[in-house]
């Protein structure tokens, strides 16, 4: 007779348990020589179910509110490093690129090649040629990335100065 409700997720805990190692070691490699498969599957799913994986983040926003209010107010610190961690700064900044409407480059197969190799690696304005920097609020040599507002079509990193110049 096969196992059902209570008793199957026993026992399924008790053979997780007995095997822990062996299982962790299969998945590894399983994560490991498929690893293309897997993500590229996960990319479709998180695609067709945007809608439902949104609703699901506001319920549970709005179910716990006060424990996310109460872990940022414990972990103020903790947050204010992560947010600084340059994996984080790059995907912020790669965001805020796509929410604008720029068109990645076409000799660039994705953002995170264009970033490192294009942007990370600017370090002069390709107008003026004055050294860039990167400040959390805009001054005249904060580093750009200049675009055709109406097409989204990249054009060149450019210091703040020049970028306005641009408009």
């Amino acid at each position: 007779m096969p196992l059902t409700g209570q008793r199957k997720s026993e026992y399924m805990k008790q053979r997780y348990h007995d095997n822990k190692e062996k299982i962790q070691e299969k998945n590894k490699q399983y994560w490991e020589n498929n690893k293309d498969k897997i993500s590229e599957q996960r990319k479709q799913h998180d695609e067709d179910n945007k809608d439902k994986i949104v609703e699901s983040h506001k319920q549970y926003n709005k179910a716990n509110k006060e424990k996310i209010k109460q872990y940022r107010e414990n972990n103020r610190e903790k947050i204010k490093q992560y947010r600084q961690t340059p994996k984080r700064v790059k995907n912020s900044r790669i965001i805020n690129w796509k929410k604008r409407g720029i068109k990645l480059p076409d000799e660039y197969p994705d953002w995170d090649i264009f970033y490192d190799e294009e942007y990370l690696k600017t370090t002069k304005c390709e107008e003026c040629f004055c050294k860039l920097t990167v400040d959390k609020k805009n001054t005249s040599t904060t580093k750009c990335l200049d675009h055709d507002h109406i097409s989204g079509k990249f054009r060149n990193i450019l210091c703040h100065a020049c970028n306005l110049k641009r408009k």
